[in-house]
């Protein structure tokens, strides 16, 4: 058993996290604790990695105890709550204490059964019960009548009855009935009559240590020290612990009050004025060793110019990190005239929303913090508001792009490592989405420069989770990840997150290289590492991605159609996904048009119009118009709709999606019967994947393309490269019979295969060493062919292809 005291300062998604991580590991990875602290690992992320550790523990009962709940309120903890309650093992259990009902899904569980309910009457102390906690256990023995009298007044209360059991343990006995008989008559709230007693029953230097102590969520004996100024606190504190005044252990020789207890005690201490109070909490602020207990101390003393400057340290300690509900509760606390006129309150707040998706509210708040920032010549704070309008607008107009990332430029040597590579990160991504190949190249290799220099496995991390293929179609090409690879891969020896980027990095390599089964291979790898820790959002995008490519391209539907579906129930899950959803129903488009399902592919096209969030993704969906119109034989709307798409390309940097837009176009062009422009086209296309070594991206346009690479070949069109292509796809391409229409006749695979190549121009002596027959069986294959067909020769047969449109 585990057992977890909640308090209010657990009222966020990384703080619970991180008690929940320690409460059930017992020495949970140095990994997995840096990622909750830093909010890199996202609510149903953590909640499946300790799943999977409570999975692995031996079939021995584990119960995990959550002690007043109802002081939490922030909806994804609850949120996170249910994923995890709804997935845990058979022989693990959850108990909560909570004084109302949490917002967790109660009905469904009750419903099944799972839930054990005990409401207030089940847990208040009958007659029987008070009278062994009186009279067997505690001695005290007092009659049935005066137990009746106790059990109304408390209503069977156990705080109450514990309260009242201290009281009567310093009363003569022959006073105790009488002491209760007077209690019946009190109109008082019970706990504060009987806590007023006990707090009266305790020598000075208690009562002026419990007071002034109450101002602690945490009490330890350097705290306890530092706020009362008594050197003997540790033991004082030992003290209270031993006469059981409402402390609760929470290990490592520190304790908390009970919640009620507290409550009562900081009640009391108001009474002593608002200047002790908040001397005592300034005392605790430079104490506390914990950033946010320091900056709650120094807001409730009132001391906002201190607070202030802590809260621009958490930020710039916290950059590129989660800020979370508690601190901008904390903020919600100070004075409403700062919180608009502080650009360190206004950052803050924007980046809250930020988190929550809400940019729209986000952006005037970090635009205003930026301006104020920029008069009071504070680079730093400049600096992360900008990275945050940066990064919360992937579409950013282009003449603001320029003016941000030409001072971002100008500002970067003024401000920490960690702060400049979390903006280069930025500035980098929109640089990609605006279609910015210098900048994008540029910013590129500053960051991998400055995460090199840096050397921080914390930096390497955030790497692993923001590598994409894109990044690799600049001019340098692979070249500053394979800078890059090495060190990461010294790092990701004893760091699983820094090893699972290592993974991609090679995959993505092995993609555009054209290896197909070894990038699975990668990925496979990688996948195992991200489910570990239950799934980061951009790197299940990535191994999503290119496996739907290297499915699509070996035409594994079945494979297609699992990874598929499994990518959509993940996604659901992880809003940072939808920047790649587009893209993912393009393929799946794609894949259906593969067995001529028209209609579903044009249903698609409806649902891409709410994922379409930059230019990219209104290419794909123009492309995959034309893409369809072509599957239904309409050759004038595909190539209108694919030129429509290809001008969508606003400048000479195009992301690899845009070359397989591009090759169709060629490819429309080609069947009909435009070849000079089609091969200029396809010519144009190949440039750059040539001059890369990236036939990966290629032939990601799909087996169809096999006629235009041989033609490619055949005109001297980079043949090396067309026969890389063609080797590629041939042995993924698995063919099947077609039925001949207006005939009962149906080719056979093989002959399917040969009548492809007499299509394409091949002679016979070309089809046999391609397909490694002899001539005498091709001669053998093309009379059946030609007969099937009812054709009299090798043209007439070609033609006949065309003119019942039969796909080979």
């Amino acid at each position: 058993m585990k057992w977890l005291s909640l308090d209010r300062g657990d009222n966020d998604l990384r703080a619970f996290g991180l008690a929940v991580t320690l409460a059930i590991l017992d020495e949970p990875e140095s990994d997995l604790l840096t990622l909750v602290q830093q909010g890199q690992i996202e609510t149903r992320q953590l909640a499946s990695v300790l799943i999977n550790r409570l999975a692995e523990r031996s079939t021995a009962p584990f119960i995990l105890v959550l002690d007043d709940l109802h002081l939490l309120t922030e909806q994804v903890i609850f949120e996170y709550l249910d994923y995890f309650i709804e997935r845990l093992p058979p022989q693990v259990h959850i108990v909560v204490t909570t004084r109302s009902d949490p917002p967790l899904a109660l009905a469904k569980l009750r419903a099944r059964g799972d839930l054990a309910d005990f409401r207030l009457d089940a847990l208040r102390f009958d007659h029987d019960e008070v009278d062994v906690l009186l009279n067997q256990l505690l001695k005290l023995n007092i009659s049935d009548a005066h137990i009746d009298l106790m059990v109304k007044r408390t209503e069977g209360w156990i705080a109450g009855l514990r309260l009242l059991a201290l009281s009567l343990e310093t009363i003569d006995e022959g006073k105790r009935e009488q002491y209760i008989a007077d209690l019946s008559q009190q109109d008082r709230y019970i706990f504060d009559l009987l806590a007023e007693e006990v707090l009266a029953q305790q020598r000075e230097e208690i009562h002026q240590f419990l007071l002034e102590t109450s101002v602690l969520d945490e009490l330890t004996p350097e705290l306890c020290s530092a706020v009362t100024q008594q050197p003997d606190a540790a033991a004082i504190l030992r003290d209270v612990h031993q006469h059981n005044l409402f402390l609760v252990a929470l290990g490592d020789g520190s304790y908390r009050y009970h919640a009620l207890f507290r409550d009562f005690l900081q009640y009391q201490l108001k009474w002593r004025g608002d200047r002790i109070l908040k001397q005592l909490h300034y005392r605790a602020a430079a104490a506390h060793q914990s950033p946010m207990q320091k900056l709650h101390h120094l807001i409730s003393a009132g001391a906002w110019e201190d607070a202030i400057r802590q809260i621009a340290d958490i930020a710039m300690a916290n950059v590129g990190v989660l800020i979370g509900s508690r601190l901008a509760s904390l903020i919600e606390r100070m004075p409403e005239e700062m919180q608009e006129h502080n650009p360190w309150l206004l950052v803050i707040r924007g980046a809250l929303h930020t988190e929550q998706g809400h940019n729209a509210l986000a952006l005037p708040l970090v635009n205003k913090a930026r301006d104020l920032f920029k008069q009071q010549g504070d680079s730093a704070g400049e600096m992360l508001a900008v990275g945050l309008i940066v990064g919360t607008q992937p579409n950013m107009a282009y003449d603001e792009y320029v003016t941000v990332f030409e001072w971002l430029h100008d500002e970067l040597s003024h401000i920490t490592p960690e702060l400049q590579i979390a903006l280069l990160n930025d500035a980098m991504w929109n640089s990609v989405w605006n279609y910015q190949l210098e900048r994008t190249e540029y910013y590129l290799l500053e960051y991998i420069d400055r995460v090199i220099q840096n050397d921080n496995p914390v930096t390497y991390r955030t790497t692993a989770q923001y590598i994409a293929e894109p990044l690799f179609c600049t001019s340098r090409g692979a070249q500053p990840f394979e800078r890059v690879l090495p060190h990461m891969a010294k790092h990701g020896e004893t760091d699983a997150i820094i090893q699972m980027g290592v993974y991609n990095i090679r995959a993505i390599l092995a993609v555009l290289h054209g290896e197909l089964e070894q990038a699975q291979q990668w990925l496979t790898l990688s996948h195992q590492i991200d489910q570990t820790y239950g799934g980061f959002a951009w790197v299940n995008t990535l191994i999503y991605g290119m496996l739907l490519a290297i499915v699509l391209i070996r035409q594994d539907f079945s494979s297609f159609d699992r990874y598929y579906d499994e990518a959509m129930q993940s996604f659901g899950q992880q809003d940072t996904a939808s920047m790649k959803l587009a893209e993912f129903l393009y393929l799946r488009g794609r894949r259906l048009l593969q067995e001529e399902r028209i209609d579903e592919a044009q249903h698609l096209t409806d649902d891409m119009q709410q994922y379409i969030i930059v230019k990219e993704h209104e290419k794909l969906h123009i492309a995959l118009q034309g893409h369809i119109a072509q599957s239904n034989g309409n050759l004038d709307e595909a190539l209108f709709q694919m030129q429509r798409a290809v001008a969508y390309r606003l400048s000479v940097y195009q992301l690899p999606a845009s070359y397989v837009v591009q090759l169709s176009l060629a490819l429309i062009q080609w069947h009909r019967n435009e070849r000079d422009q089609a091969l200029r086209t396809f010519q144009e296309t190949l440039k750059p994947l040539v001059a890369w070594g990236y036939p990966g991206i290629a032939v990601q346009a799909g087996h169809e393309m096999i006629p235009l690479f041989e033609a490619g070949a055949d005109a001297g069109i980079y043949p090396d490269f067309c026969r890389t292509c063609i080797a590629i796809l041939r042995p993924s391409y698995e063919t099947r019979p077609v039925n001949i229409p207006d005939s009962n006749e149906t080719l056979t695979p093989r002959e399917v295969d040969i009548l492809r190549e007499i299509v394409a121009g091949a002679s016979n002596r070309k089809i046999a060493e391609k397909l490694v027959i002899s001539e005498n069986t091709v001669k053998s294959h093309i009379t059946r062919i030609l007969s099937k067909l009812d054709a009299r020769s090798r043209t007439e047969a070609a033609a006949r292809v065309h003119k019942l449109g039969i796909r080979l």
